[in-house]
């Protein structure tokens, strides 16, 4: 909002009822629009701000990816999380890890300037990959995370000609550690 349409409505409030009015509608404000378990403050979807193991955190979490307009991203936290569950993609899934860049395990003594946020997945490969194109989808982003295969037979992301196309997918800072296949 500019600031002057910011002035205005202070002032048609201080007209109607001095600072109380003021301060009642910035409380109204603030239990309306505030910071729900799953928001982080900046509309990202928290994704320990949900219980239970990390499958079902994410399957929450995604549920109400899917439910927001426009979709807010998945954030996941700066520690180490394990996935099972293969995953369909669907428009505008987004999951982000807590910063951006690259990272690498491998590399100790780095004085904690970048948080580890890495992603063990116990999946299969083709259609038992983690994450899996089952249609045309747009805007599948997953960005700033370190995985790694569980089990040595894991594929990141399957999505077959037949499926349709994955439109402005976009995969960025990511690192890969003991897989079979990441894309494909």
């Amino acid at each position: 909002m500019p600031q002057t349409t910011k002035n205005l409505a202070r002032r048609r409030l201080m007209r109607l009822g001095g600072s109380s009015a003021l301060l009642a509608t910035a409380a109204g404000f603030v239990s309306a629009g505030g910071a729900s378990a799953a928001d982080s403050g900046t509309g990202d979807i928290l994704l320990d701000s949900f219980g239970g193991t990390d499958d079902e955190k994410l399957t929450a979490a995604m549920a109400v990816q899917k439910s927001s307009s426009p979709r807010r991203p998945i954030r996941l936290a700066g520690r180490a999380h394990t996935f099972t569950k293969t995953r369909t993609t669907y428009n505008g899934l987004r999951i982000l890890g807590p910063n951006t860049g690259w990272q690498n395990p491998e590399i100790s003594g780095s004085g904690g300037c970048l948080p580890q946020c890495t992603v063990t997945l116990n999946c299969g490969t083709g259609t038992a990959s983690w994450l899996v194109g089952s249609a045309t989808t747009y805007n599948v982003e997953v960005s700033g995370i370190c995985f790694k295969s569980g089990n040595g037979s894991t594929q990141f992301y399957h999505h077959p000609y037949t499926a349709g196309t994955a439109y402005a997918a976009h995969f960025d800072s990511l690192t890969f550690h003991g897989f079979k296949h990441v894309f494909g």
